[in-house]
């Protein structure tokens, strides 16, 4: 929502067939993912960065907030997302108001809740909950917010993403097949394949039924449980 150039970069995407979710996402200091400044500058400190380089950089990202009228994008944004009917998530919600708001916007995913409050508001007003992989299999946020696995051991995850590690989706599913969660394993799969896929309009995929694409995956796991992917199947034939 911060970018100046949004709306610009927005436009040439609207007619692309594949372009099938829209995330509300605000990235600047002080805002959702990084509400507690300090502890956001001692994690640039430890990861190398100099005081008065950090101070600048926040001065700079924040004024570039300030001037991307970053309200009237988001409206923008939602606008669009109901023209086009495109799927709308909403990313880093930290506080409860965070969450309504993004309801009210038609926002049907929390994409990475920051806190255990929005979780559960999101939960209560309907949304789909979504963590990233990283998160759920590492057990915690790298940045200090909400962990995964607290959110499925309180029934508030439905999806996992990539977010950085790709791979983390597929361990992340089978972790939860496992103690101490203990999902059935069709549960746990949803996770990275059917629920996504409904949550983005893909109706046609994402499980194994009558009528469905046939997109499979066969994962052989390590002795230390992670899969990895040895073939490709989409639509009934090998691809890969």
């Amino acid at each position: 929502m911060t970018n100046p150039e949004l709306l610009e970069l927005l436009d040439p995407q609207l007619n692309n067939p594949r372009l099938r979710l829209l995330s509300l996402m605000d990235h600047t200091p002080g805002q959702r993912q990084t509400m507690n400044l300090e502890r956001f500058r001692e994690r640039l400190v430890a990861g190398g960065k100099e005081a008065v380089e950090i101070d600048e950089s926040l001065a700079q990202r924040t004024a570039w907030r300030d001037q991307s009228a970053a309200p009237r994008n988001r409206s923008t944004v939602v606008a669009v997302a109901r023209k086009y009917a495109i799927p709308l998530a909403s990313h880093d919600d930290a506080t409860i108001e965070h969450v309504d708001e993004a309801h009210d916007n038609g926002a049907i995913i929390a994409e990475f809740p920051v806190s255990i409050e929005a979780a559960v508001r999101a939960r209560e007003v309907g949304m789909k909950i979504f963590m990233g992989g990283p998160n759920f299999v590492r057990g915690s946020s790298h940045s200090g917010n909400l962990s995964a696995r607290e959110c499925a051991t309180a029934g508030l995850l439905d999806g996992i993403t990539s977010d950085y590690i790709p791979l983390s989706m597929l361990r992340s599913a089978f972790m939860l097949a496992e103690p101490p969660y203990n999902w059935p394993i069709q549960d746990a799969i949803a996770t990275v394949a059917r629920t996504p896929a409904l949550a983005c309009g893909l109706t046609d995929r994402g499980e194994i039924a009558i009528g469905q694409r046939a997109d499979f995956l066969r994962i052989r796991r390590s002795s230390e449980g992670w899969p990895t992917p040895r073939e490709v199947w989409r639509e009934g034939r090998r691809v890969a």
